[in-house]
């Protein structure tokens, strides 16, 4: 980095000089440093008695860059004389690294790599201690005169002109001079704060400062760290379409990060863990714990050095100790295991034992498994895509759905398909990102198709095969691109045994920081008729205040009523719509002043049908690319439309009478936050309660 009209120009070098003018006043020092680069937990120090007692070293984290034990013992012993000033230097050159004693060499050695400390947003320099760990705290009683860093390698020649309280030909990185006035303050500008830990100036005239005690110690502060995170949080906090309490992915969207389909989903040790497929520094799974399924923390990435891993299944071993998550790791069949309370300690990879028998079906495929316990035994199924064949007559669709199980989760038995038949209509969609279990008095095949987005099978599971009776799309709105939006869909049990399913969005609201979002936490039920219920979760009522009741509102057809007292773009809403002769009636929310421009959501009698969208047949950069999005839907005879609409800045999740959901997005201006009831062929009566939600998301 170097400084030009003011500015820091950014290059990459891991080239660097640190200078040091000192002296002990005491025989003995404790292990310290006159000087210590440092960015979070890694450090660069030049430290006396640290590897080796009454000698100089270049420490390190984890001594990366230190001399060996055998280096270090042929390194001179220093002899102190108190009082007496001397120049120490630390000369790092590529993978070279130099010790110099008042200008001459005292140790030279090679290192494997080198760090680039000088481009680190969270680069300090440290005078007294190792580093900035509590465990390195100690010091030495002397003074100090002069330290600096210079942004290049300097030359024995360079080094012996140098002359402290003194410039220098080449401009330094940073430099502290103890002799002047304002001696706190970085002479070349790159530290714009310094802590002082009671390091001392006795006298005005005094060339150097004093440390009393072998406890003191000074250190600059990480403000470019500092800025960066606060901008990052505050460009996060006033993002206008970044939902504030639907689980966003921290950081990245999906062409950087590739944050998708949530993976495994588990009550483990008094937490929900929530994982999804992530590319941060490398392939692996983001990863969320919470105990209310409202409120996310995130955690370490799981699965680092696994080489990456696709779509899987989660499962608590038979014995109660052991997490297990299936998929494809590395292209192959494995799993990965852990036992942690916090489910961040991951094995390597283990390659799951495939039976020969499967590998010779010619419609086997391990795609996107998932697994559960079932008696005396563990399932893996695994679902299909599309797979080429240069065989007549089979084309690109003949891979099928499998199953496999085992008692110890190491010798497996293969059970063939694991559907009894594929119904009517189906053939053609792939059985990607699946989950199985039992609802009510029925099985549930969870899934996608690539084609379709999320959903599902209805049958009976018995003697180790699934007979689908009944199939639904759940995904009925597209994204700009024609992506289906809800996505991926995984479940687990709640400790009460309610089925709780959370999917991946697929919208991208313009902001490339954080773009991956997910669902509220639903959960599925299905009673004696035999209708599947979706609702969101109970959990999420925590998050209201400010309730406020409009009762008894009649819209008269062909009008547009606006709520009086309820409005934003963070709000909950119950509207509940009388029977009525009307054809098609509903809501509208994201309005403007005139009451146009919103998103819409109403039910069509005639069509039976709920539809969502802007009805905008223009092609829309983040939005959709259809103007509806419509989901079947029948009211009962004198039954009320009941929409519980959840309104997140830019997104809406609406849940109609508990038997169906859509999704959509739409961004709008900040202003235009009003809300509409509306009716077409006839009045309507309604009841609309509203609260505010609280953020949930940290920011």
């Amino acid at each position: 980095m170097i400084k030009l009209n003011g500015r820091y120009l950014m290059f990459t070098t891991t080239d660097k000089t640190l200078v040091s003018w000192f002296c002990f006043d005491e025989e003995a020092p404790k292990h310290c440093s006159v000087i210590t680069v440092q960015a979070a937990e890694k450090y660069d120090a030049l430290a006396f008695g640290q590897d080796a007692p009454g000698k100089w070293s270049t420490a390190s984290d984890d001594n990366t860059r230190t001399q060996t034990p055998e280096q270090l013992a042929q390194n001179p012993a220093q002899e102190i004389v108190l009082g007496q000033f001397m120049m120490m230097a630390a000369v790092y050159k590529d993978n070279s690294v130099t010790i110099y004693r008042d200008g001459e060499v005292y140790a030279s050695y090679t290192i494997k790599e080198p760090f680039d400390f000088l481009n680190s947003p969270y680069l300090q320099l440290v005078i007294g201690s190792v580093n900035l760990n509590p465990n390195y705290a100690t010091s030495f009683k002397g003074k100090v005169k002069d330290v600096r860093i210079y942004a290049q390698a300097l030359t024995q020649d360079q080094i012996k002109e140098l002359r402290p309280n003194a410039p220098s030909v080449i401009q330094p990185f940073s430099w502290y001079d103890f002799s002047k006035d304002g001696w706190w303050e970085d002479r070349a500008g790159k530290f714009p704060e310094f802590r002082n830990m009671a390091a001392i100036k006795e006298n005005d005239e005094d060339a150097y400062i004093v440390f009393d005690r072998d406890d003191r110690h000074m250190f600059t502060l990480d403000n470019e760290a500092v800025r960066i995170a606060r901008d990052f949080r505050q460009r996060l906090m006033h993002d206008p379409s970044r939902p504030t309490y639907h689980l966003v992915n921290s950081e990245g969207d999906n062409e950087r990060n590739y944050s998708t389909d949530p993976n495994f989903m588990i009550f483990w040790k008094g937490q929900y863990h929530f994982g999804y497929m992530c590319k941060g520094d490398e392939h692996a799974f983001g990863h969320f714990t919470s105990t209310d399924l409202v409120h996310w923390r995130r955690r370490g990435d799981c699965a680092l050095g696994s080489g990456g891993c696709g779509t899987g299944g989660t499962i608590i071993t038979k014995d109660g100790k052991k997490v297990i998550f299936v998929g494809i790791f590395g292209g192959r069949p494995t799993y990965v295991e852990a036992s942690d309370e916090y489910l961040e300690d991951w094995s390597k990879p283990i390659e799951i034992e495939v039976p020969q028998e499967a590998r010779d079906a010619d419609y086997w495929v391990f795609w996107d498994p998932t697994a559960w316990v079932e008696g005396d035994y563990y399932y893996i199924f695994s679902g299909d895509h599309a797979m080429e064949d240069t065989r007549p007559g089979l084309g690109a669709w003949y891979k099928r759905t499998t199953l496999m199980r085992s008692k110890d989760f190491k010798k497996w038995e293969f059970l063939g398909e694991f559907m009894t038949k594929e119904l009517p209509g189906l053939e053609q969609h792939d059985h990607s990102c699946t989950d199985f279990f039992k609802l009510g008095n029925k099985h549930m095949m969870l899934l996608i198709s690539h084609s379709w987005g999320a959903r599902y099978y209805l049958g009976d599971w018995k003697d180790n095969k699934f007979t689908p009776e009944f199939h639904t799309k759940m995904s009925w709105t597209n994204n700009y691109r024609g992506i289906p939006i809800y996505w991926a869909p995984k479940t687990f049990l709640t400790p009460d045994g309610r089925r709780v399913v959370i999917t991946n969005i697929q919208v991208n609201l313009g902001n490339p920081l954080w773009s991956c979002i997910f669902s509220l936490p639903w959960e599925l039920s299905l009673p004696d008729d035999g209708i599947v219920r979706i609702k969101p979760v109970r959990e999420l009522e925590c998050l209201r205040y400010n309730e406020t009741v409009e009762k008894d509102i009649t819209v008269k057809n062909g009008e547009d009523y606006r709520l009086k007292e309820i409005s934003g773009d963070t709000v909950e809403l119950n509207v509940a719509i009388k029977p009525t002769e009307a054809r098609d009636y509903g809501v509208k929310v994201f309005c403007d002043k005139d009451n146009q421009n919103g998103m819409e959501i109403f039910y069509s009698v005639d069509e039976k049908t709920i539809s969502i969208g802007d009805g905008n047949e223009e092609q829309k950069l983040y939005g959709s690319s259809q103007p509806y999005g419509v989901a079947p839907f029948t009211l009962k005879a004198g039954e009320d439309l009941n929409l519980r609409i959840f309104i997140d800045r830019a997104l809406v999740e609406v849940f109609i009478n508990e038997r169906q959901a859509v999704v959509q997005s739409q961004l709008h201006k900040p202003e235009d936050v009003g809300i509409c009831l509306y009716s077409i062929g006839g009045d309507i009566k309604a009841d609309v309660t509203g609260w505010k939600i609280a953020a949930a998301n940290q920011w």
